[in-house]
């Protein structure tokens, strides 16, 4: 089985040059097992938010700044993680609605050339994954976000209590990518 890392993250907003990067939770895979889970809080002296965005992830901005790492403590910690758990192979990304994370860790984290020299161009949507198996009525749901899948496959509902946090998604979010997997083998 392919190595993965499985990424998450928390934000101000969409738009990944305008709103601040809140939170990262990353569920590293080797071997097909989980081997280390991490989440980052991000520590900034401003957050750029809008009311919709800390309405979802309810995270309070002063917890954050007290408890949070700041951009390049995090960078340095990912790239040790990487290092020390894949010893220079590139392990396939995913998450749900990835294109979204993957601009915020651009902008913020680390830009494209420098990503991809620890993580594989190649990447794998649930949501995605998800759409297909639904118009190949693999999967029978209305809506392919994450709670409705999380619903779908028996994992908790929206009111979850770690629901919106970047490690609880990711975590969410491996687990409904195998669980679709299974699904496959089904049908």
């Amino acid at each position: 089985m392919r190595d993965y890392i499985i990424l998450d993250t928390e934000t101000g907003g969409l738009n990944p040059k305008e709103h601040s990067l809140l939170s990262i939770g990353i569920v590293f895979v080797k071997d097909g097992r989980v081997v280390e889970k991490k989440e980052w809080k991000v520590k900034s002296n401003t957050y750029n938010v809008t009311p919709q965005a800390l309405k979802v992830n309810k995270i309070d901005l002063t917890k954050l700044y007290e408890h949070g790492d700041t951009i390049e403590q995090i960078r340095k910690d990912f790239i040790i993680t990487m290092k020390d758990l894949y010893k220079g192979s590139k392990p396939t990304l995913i998450g749900h609605n990835i294109g979204f994370d993957i601009g915020f860790i651009h902008e913020n984290l680390l830009e494209k050339q420098a990503w991809e020299s620890f993580v594989s161009y190649r990447n794998m949507d649930t949501a995605g994954i998800a759409r297909f198996l639904q118009d190949i009525k693999v999967l029978n749901i209305k809506k392919v976000d994450l709670s409705s899948l999380m619903v779908f496959f028996n994992l908790g509902n929206e009111l979850s209590e770690g629901r919106h946090s970047a490690l609880f998604d990711a975590q969410c979010t491996w687990t409904v990518f195998c669980k679709m997997g299974l699904l496959t083998k089904e049908g």
